[in-house]
């Protein structure tokens, strides 16, 4: 399962990444909730610095907790955290027993993704709070495979 989710994270490569794309992915995620009225918050970072953020209506206070935690987990791993799941057999207490990780700061829970540039590697993450893990995971999967349809043709 892990090299399957690996082969995923690696597909959606981007060619280049800006701040214009990065706002384009946010918005995209964004949208998709408001219309649906999903009851999420997004984050994307670049080079550890917030590049975009976005709360809908429906949010727990809590929301913010998962997606950072979601984030740090992308920064220490350098995977999604479907993949830290796998890795940790869903077993949340091996971040701190295994890793060394803060169980406060960091989450095995799908919802996060390495942002990966083509020739680079990882430049930032992306997360995505407030539906059940693997429907965070799948708006974003469905999210960068939008927006790579446009990016990596240009």
């Amino acid at each position: 399962m892990l090299q399957e989710i690996e082969a995923l994270e690696t597909s959606l490569t981007l060619d280049r990444v800006t701040p214009e794309i990065l706002l384009e992915l946010g918005t995209s995620i964004a949208q998709k909730a408001l219309k649906e009225k999903l009851p999420i918050g997004v984050e994307i970072r670049l080079g550890g610095l917030c590049a975009f953020c976005f709360a809908a209506e429906g949010i727990s206070p809590n929301t913010q907790n998962w997606i950072t935690r979601k984030l740090n987990t992308c920064d220490f791993f350098g995977h999604s955290t479907q993949w830290v799941y796998e890795k940790t057999g869903g077993d949340a207490s091996l971040l701190d027993t295994k890793y060394g990780l803060d169980p406060h700061l960091a989450s095995n829970a799908p919802g996060g993704m390495p942002l990966l540039l083509k020739g680079f590697g990882k430049v930032g993450a992306i997360a995505v709070s407030g539906l059940p893990a693997m429907e965070d995971h799948d708006l974003i999967v469905e999210a960068l495979q939008n927006l790579q349809a446009k990016v990596n043709q240009a």
